[in-house]
């Protein structure tokens, strides 16, 4: 996955993740298909099944480009939560090692932009001579 950011122009400013090691090494692996290299940092109230009302309340205040790499569930309720303002609608399908991609609007509701399922990855040249 972070090979295929790489290929992508997107621009992060912070990757935010948990205190737990392995969504830590997931953020620093991410962090280096980032062309801009991001300030990774972990913060509270990411973890599985703290209240994403928290997180959503976070991100309506910051006009930075920030990426979540985090727990299912807490992910799902935190993207339902901004997209339809209930935790449990589940508007987006969330996969392991997939990403997301979130966008504030003018209004400051949100809209979902793109996603690349692991499904997608395996079809998607990414080597230096694709």
């Amino acid at each position: 996955m972070s090979e295929l950011l790489s290929k992508i122009d997107i621009s992060i400013s912070r990757i935010l993740h948990s205190s737990k090691t392995r969504i830590q090494q997931t953020a620093d692996v991410l962090a280096l298909g980032i062309q801009q290299r991001p300030k990774i940092e972990a913060g509270e109230g990411l973890g599985p099944m703290d209240d994403p009302h928290q997180l959503a309340k976070l991100l309506r205040k910051s006009f930075d480009d920030i990426m979540l790499v985090r727990h299912l569930p807490h992910l799902e309720r935190l993207a339902s939560l901004l997209l339809t303002q209930e935790t449990e609608q589940h508007p987006v399908n969330f996969q392991n090692s997939g990403v997301v991609c979130l966008e504030r609007n003018k209004d400051n509701s949100w809209s979902l932009s793109w996603t690349i399922t692991p499904q997608l990855t395996a079809q998607i040249p990414v080597s230096p001579d694709a």
